[in-house]
């Protein structure tokens, strides 16, 4: 005679709940990662933003923002309205001595997000209230943004779906040196 205590009849049963409970399990696992690496990635432009705009205010300007040398025109101080351009749109070389502002932010942004491209990284000047009364230019307010940037999903491209996210754009304001002294 054939056992078949209940017990033994559910024995397929905890199979199944396993199996289902298990893959939710990892779904769950590989969401926390992913998204991980996606708060990793918004701090790591976050931050690059920052480094880009530490090193426009101790330089000279991606382009002669004072004389019209931008391609969007002549910064006029005080009530000009903003130059923004970004670098795909100004001198971006390297090897020169000294070294161009464009190319100085576009090689610090590429040290650590080597995917971007010079489109990707937009310098604005605008005017500012700062600096002596006497000084022959006004402190301009330099921003820098990253814009356009993508993160692509790690776990969609095991299942060979490409994903990617836009992120959004980072800017980060501050205003330029004034090392302007008056002679006397």
């Amino acid at each position: 005679m054939a056992n078949n205590s209940p017990i033994q009849r559910q024995g397929g049963a905890a199979m199944v709940e396993f199996s289902a409970t298990v893959m939710i399990f990892f779904v769950l696992v590989f969401a926390i990662f992913e998204f991980s690496l996606l708060m990793m990635n918004l701090a790591r432009i976050n931050e690059v933003s920052r480094d880009l705009a530490r090193i426009a205010i101790v330089h000279d300007p991606v382009c002669d923002v004072f004389n019209g040398g931008c391609p969007t025109g002549a910064l006029s101080c005080p009530g000009g309205a903003e130059i923004a351009v970004t670098l795909d749109e100004v001198d971006t070389s390297c090897g020169n001595t000294p070294e161009t502002t464009g190319c100085l932010l576009l090689t610090a942004a590429k040290r650590q997000i080597s995917s971007i491209d010079a489109s990707q990284v937009q310098v604005a000047y605008a005017c500012s209230a700062a600096g002596a009364e006497n000084r022959p230019q006004l402190i301009p307010l330099i921003t820098v943004g990253l814009i356009n940037v993508r993160h692509s999903l790690i776990f969609p491209d095991f299942l060979g779906l490409s994903a990617e996210i836009t992120m959004p754009s980072f800017d980060t304001s501050r205003l330029g040196e004034d090392l302007y002294m008056e002679h006397q």
